[in-house]
């Protein structure tokens, strides 16, 4: 509330608890990171490392924005089974998601034949945390160092047979 600049009681206008505010918070991020799936299925034409280098930039973008919430869900949900749960399921999807276009900027499935959402939610959870720590710790790396680093470690997977 202060950091909105409301008082608390305008708070409890919009969100009836903080576990309110998170879900909406939640599903928010849901959505935006379900837009930038789109816009990464949108760049697929084949595999490169420089289309990989792409998606890891688009992926990054949504960061900026929705990165520190990710990061905090797991504790900020930590003993509501309902609300821990949701977070699971959208985490799945969305690795699912990226895992299927993996396989099919690969060809293959990388590393593994079963569910895709093994590899996917792996790969975004590293550059979730990797764009944490360079970001909020100020890791002396220039934004297109990332993107080469993680493009190079997607690569990797991709290519892993």
């Amino acid at each position: 509330a202060d950091a909105a600049g409301v008082s608390r009681a305008s708070f409890y206008t919009y969100f009836a608890s903080k576990r309110d505010l998170l879900l909406a918070l939640g599903q928010q991020t849901f959505q935006a990171t379900e837009r930038t799936l789109d816009e990464m299925e949108a760049l697929e034409s084949g595999w490169t490392r420089d289309r990989v280098y792409d998606l890891v930039r688009i992926y990054m973008k949504m960061l900026e924005e929705h990165g520190a919430f990710l990061l905090v869900w797991s504790q900020a949900t930590y003993g509501d089974d309902e609300l821990a749960g949701a977070g699971v399921r959208a985490r799945l999807s969305t690795g699912r998601r990226f895992g299927k276009l993996l396989q099919r900027l690969s060809g293959h499935s990388p590393l593994s034949d079963d569910d895709p959402a093994r590899v996917g939610l792996a790969l975004l959870v590293m550059m979730d945390r990797y764009w944490s720590y360079w970001r909020v710790n100020a890791f002396p790396f220039s934004e297109d160092e990332v993107v080469e680093t993680l493009g190079d470690m997607v690569a990797a997977i991709i290519d892993a047979q």
